[in-house]
């Protein structure tokens, strides 16, 4: 395996992914080598639990800040009438309720994408949510709010915007982290921005069994 991985290193493709991907549909040549999709899909696995043990261990750190805090005011509170109480709320009360609705109520930023039964449940719960509210206030909504008299058309090009910011962003890191430019993650992402727009229409327009582009 090691002798595999040290003489088949992985290249930056000279042709971009969507020009790859059309000589795949023309030809039949594989848009993607071996070693690049080992590479992908490890890297993928990391990241996934990476992210799921990051927030794991977020939630149980603010467990232990909000352990004692609950305690306190309790302590404290059980004597003043139910007036005071709700009108006196202190910077400790603020943390304590930040804490409460980050464990019990907040998304968690990595779900199982390997298990996703659409393109939208895997972009909108199980993959990861750290830009998802970025990527819907700088690309879905603008776009979505310009159509107004076309809600249809203004949902599905909001979408194709949010994956396209995605894309940028993520192409902008691949150059700054590798000195390398492309629009490789720009068309990726755009692609899937297409097929989840495709998805919704025949899944609930056709087969009456989507919920027609839901926010």
């Amino acid at each position: 395996m090691s002798e595999y991985l040290k003489n088949n290193k992985p290249q930056f493709p000279e042709r971009s992914y969507g020009l790859r991907v059309l000589d795949y549909l023309r030809t039949g040549h594989p848009f993607i080598e071996t070693y690049a999709f080992f590479f992908c899909i490890l890297y993928i696995t990391c990241a996934m639990i990476f992210i799921s043990l990051a927030w794991n261990i977020d939630c149980i750190i603010y467990g232990i800040i909000l352990k004692p805090l609950l305690s306190n005011d309790t302590d404290k509170n059980k004597d003043k009438p139910r007036k005071q109480r709700e009108n006196s709320k202190s910077f400790k009360t603020i943390i304590k309720e930040w804490l409460i609705i980050s464990i019990f109520y907040t998304k968690p930023l990595m779900g199982n994408p390997y298990f996703s039964t659409s393109p939208r449940d895997l972009w909108s719960n199980q993959w990861h949510q750290t830009f998802n509210q970025t990527f819907q206030e700088l690309g879905y909504l603008p776009v979505k709010n310009y159509f107004k008299r076309n809600k249809t058309l203004g949902r599905a090009l909001g979408i194709c915007a949010a994956f396209l910011i995605s894309g940028v962003l993520h192409d902008y890191i691949a150059i700054v982290s590798f000195n390398h430019f492309s629009i490789d993650f720009t068309i990726f992402f755009l692609l899937h921005g297409i097929l989840l727009v495709l998805w919704e229409a025949v899944e609930g327009d056709i087969l009456g069994r989507g919920k027609d582009f839901k926010d």
